[in-house]
């Protein structure tokens, strides 16, 4: 076998599998691209869900919001203890009506819940809630 007889033929495979290669090589990288764009895409979606949070947590409403929580009950029915943006609070001898009151108010409120449990003794319930804002 003479390489010179095929050497057009040989030049001509080699060009044909670096341009394969090229054309993989550019396929991954373009994958590579989409794949990076989506994640930062996906990451500062995030982040702006974070920013928005942030806000709200740090809006004078919610403060005056988890005040009202205090004002929905009677005083001989609530414990109270806020520390900055924490708050620990006990609502005892709770009838229904008065338990999903409070329920709503805690659920429409923008906090982050940390504990919240609702014993049930014969008529009346008692509820401990801790949460941070």
């Amino acid at each position: 076998m003479n390489p010179k007889l095929y050497q057009n033929e040989i030049i001509i495979a080699v060009a044909f599998i670096v341009m394969l290669f090229g054309a993989l090589y550019k396929q991954s990288v373009i994958n590579g691209q989409i794949q990076k764009k989506n994640t930062t895409q996906s990451e500062m979606i995030e982040i702006q869900k974070a920013v928005n949070l942030k806000e709200l947590w740090a809006s004078t409403d919610t403060d005056k919001s988890i005040l009202k929580l205090k004002s929905l009950l009677p005083d001989s029915k609530v414990e109270w203890k806020q520390k900055g943006k924490k708050l620990e609070a006990r609502f005892s001898s709770l009838t229904s009506n008065e338990l999903n009151r409070l329920v709503s108010a805690v659920l429409s409120s923008a906090i982050e819940i940390k504990t919240f449990e609702i014993l049930h003794e014969e008529t009346y319930y008692q509820v401990r809630l801790g949460c941070k804002w």
